[in-house]
């Protein structure tokens, strides 16, 4: 016959019940550990005093640098110069002037008039003008300029722009056109410009300047 385990008296079944119960054993053991204080023990003059040290407890000290020394004052040393060697470094130095003879710079004659052979091109005191005004001067232009056939022919009217100088004396010369409009009218400008009158001369400062300047001349049919 085979034997019957009472089942009151099975450990298997408490089985969870001591586990729980080593779990809770262990756990005490490893708390007191942790909160197990040392003890250390002080002679004092043969007194035993029983202390106890906190294991997070940090006692920090303080400790002084020491400053650097400060540095070694350097005195100039003071150098007198006697009455006897200031005379002497005097005399070098007048002689080293002496020796350099100071030779002017060259300068260029200039002409007694620098403006007697310049042509002025911008305004003087006193512009060049024609003896009798510019309508006398027109009228003049106008009685003497033959209109040439072929600007007849092709109908050509404008202005030809006439560049000259008038020299000191008031005559009229280097006569060109700066601007003209061709078909003989450039070549008809120049030439009555050739056997207009003198006119009165430009001044600067009082004196007669040679002034170059540019006047129109109109071409108009009818």
């Amino acid at each position: 016959m085979e034997a019957k385990k009472n089942p009151k008296h099975d450990l298997e079944r408490k089985q969870g019940l001591f586990f729980f119960i080593g779990l809770m054993i262990s756990l005490i053991f490893t708390i007191t550990a942790f909160e197990w204080r040392t003890e250390r023990t002080i002679v004092d003059q043969g007194h035993v005093i029983s202390c106890e040290l906190p294991m997070d407890e940090i006692i920090a000290t303080i400790h002084e640098i020491p400053k650097p020394p400060p540095p070694p004052k350097i005195v100039q040393p003071i150098i007198k110069e006697s009455e006897e060697e200031v005379e002497e470094i005097k005399d070098i130095l007048i002689d080293a002037v002496e020796v350099e003879e100071y030779e002017p710079p060259a300068i260029e004659e200039l002409p007694e008039d620098p403006e007697e052979d310049m042509v002025w091109t911008g305004i003087v005191e006193s512009m060049p003008e024609p003896i009798g005004g510019f309508g006398e001067f027109y009228a003049f232009l106008g009685k003497h300029i033959s209109y040439p056939k072929v600007a007849r022919r092709n109908h050509v009217e404008g202005k030809v722009f006439v560049q000259f100088i008038v020299d000191k004396d008031g005559i009229l010369s280097d006569i060109e056109v700066v601007k003209g409009i061709g078909y003989g009218c450039d070549e008809e400008s120049v030439r009555v410009m050739t056997i207009a009158p003198k006119w009165k001369p430009g001044k600067q400062r009082g004196k007669p300047v040679k002034v170059r300047m540019i006047i129109p001349i109109s071409f108009k049919l009818g």
